[in-house]
């Protein structure tokens, strides 16, 4: 799990003049990584250009976000979760953020070449649909259930994101030893 927080990856981001929010920009490292897509730093244009120590020291965070991202998903512990901003947020912020953070998944997992959602297993195929559909997520109230059905959605989404990451990469290896018996 990394000792990065939300409000340190979104000063990185903004510190570099990516203009995302934090969580949609997790949620596109770790669906690259899902997809065995090595991704660059600081996925934007914008971050070439920053110079300077405050540019080093945020791109010091989105690698060391990366290698944590990427470790986290095969750790023992399970230690993987979507990168989203804490309970001081409101919950109706906290929603939006995790539709962003699926929505980022979605376009890292799918930048794979060849990425396709009927190679999948039904149970993936289903995690892919369901992502799609918190991605579109609208607004909510604030409420005691809404809040608990928050946490199991986050829940869901985590064990969901590490069922895709190992999926994939065992069709990446599947592919790569038919690639090379040929």
């Amino acid at each position: 799990m990394t000792d990065i927080d939300y409000d340190s990856l979104e000063g990185a981001l903004s510190g570099l003049g990516i203009h995302q929010p934090g969580a949609e920009y997790h949620g596109t490292l770790a669906g690259m990584i899902a997809a065995g897509i090595e991704p660059p730093v600081d996925l934007g244009i914008a971050a070439d250009l920053s110079r300077g120590e405050a540019a080093d020291a945020a791109r010091t965070v989105l690698e060391q976000l990366r290698g944590d991202t990427a470790h986290d998903f095969v750790d023992a512990d399970m230690g993987f979760a979507p990168m989203l901003p804490d309970d001081t947020a409101t919950l109706p912020d906290r929603v939006q953020s995790l539709a962003l953070w699926c929505q980022g998944f979605l376009f890292g997992a799918a930048s794979l070449p060849g990425f396709s959602i009927e190679s999948l297993s039904s149970d993936a195929q289903e995690v892919v649909r369901d992502f799609g559909e918190i991605a579109r997520a609208g607004n909510i109230e604030e409420s005691e259930s809404e809040e608990t059905a928050y946490a199991e959605l986050i829940e869901y989404v985590r064990v969901g994101a590490q069922m895709l990451f190992f999926e994939l990469h065992e069709q990446a290896e599947s592919q790569d030893r038919q690639e090379s018996i040929h």
